[in-house]
């Protein structure tokens, strides 16, 4: 493995040996946590039914009834720490379904139908949270010689459990050690991290608007930003040092001969 096979496939590759994402089903490394999707989530509903007063009561009703259910399905979630999409749908449909006595009249039913099908599509968005979690937990512990404590300890601090690897974080970790090829994909890891913390502290990236206009302006640096999660870990990682740690910045300024190189091999 060089610095430029994609450290994503390595992660799904992983997911899929530790029984946390069906084979085939790549999700998206890049997005929400489980706990920012459920924000999400609830905010959407506010924001869809709030100012229709037979629908709001449908939303309303349907996410009481069955609260204490889903929570304890979330709990599992994060306890067991692998694939329960199922599960998670399973309890937003229960949830749903369950109001669907307490609402009365044609508007309330018509409504929390509405609440049922976006019950089993927020479901599957839960559970591809929850996966991206563990891919991002899993990688950032991989690299925690390449980045600042302090960096992973507020990236974990967004986690479902805050402040910790998931119990598939550790699953995904173990299938990448256990790989024959383990040394050369971490240390390939390592590069892509340490590239992209060169590429944010040389072109001074110092916050995420700073960040948007270079990916923008530069494919290469987007596509590489987007698509493997060890090069966006670093990135980011050079963007909060920036502020936070300027011995990393030192660091990394003098130990780079030159800027690195930010293309994508096909």
């Amino acid at each position: 493995m060089d610095n430029r096979i994609g450290t994503d496939a390595v992660l799904h590759r992983a997911l899929e040996q530790a029984h946390i994402e069906p084979e085939g089903e790549a999700t998206p490394l890049e997005g929400r946590f489980f706990r920012a999707e459920k924000a999400h989530q609830q905010r959407a509903v506010v924001e869809h039914y709030g100012f229709d007063a037979p629908t709001h009561l449908a939303a309303k009703a349907a996410g009481f009834v069955a609260g204490h259910a889903i929570e304890h399905v979330e709990h599992a979630v994060v306890e067991v720490g692998l694939e329960t999409a199922g599960l998670v749908k399973l309890a937003h449909g229960v949830k749903a379904l369950t109001a669907l006595p307490l609402l009365v009249g044609y508007e309330a039913a018509k409504a929390s139908a509405e609440v049922l099908v976006h019950a089993f599509e927020d479901g599957d968005e839960l559970g591809r949270a929850m996966r991206r979690e563990h891919a991002v937990g899993a990688c950032a512990m991989l690299l925690a010689p390449e980045l600042p404590e302090a960096f992973r300890a507020e990236l974990f601090a967004g986690f479902a459990s805050p402040g910790v690897g998931s119990k598939g974080a550790v699953a995904v970790c173990d299938a990448v050690a256990g790989r024959p090829d383990a040394a050369a994909v971490l240390a390939a890891m390592a590069r892509q991290c340490r590239d992209g913390q060169a590429v944010a502290i040389e072109r001074a990236i110092r916050s995420k608007d700073d960040l948007e206009p270079q990916l923008r302006a530069h494919p290469d640096f987007a596509a590489r930003y987007h698509g493997d999660l060890a090069f966006r870990l670093g990135v980011d990682a050079g963007i909060w040092a920036t502020t936070h740690d300027a011995a990393l910045v030192e660091r990394v300024r003098a130990s780079r001969v030159a800027p690195p190189a930010v293309e994508v091999r096909g």
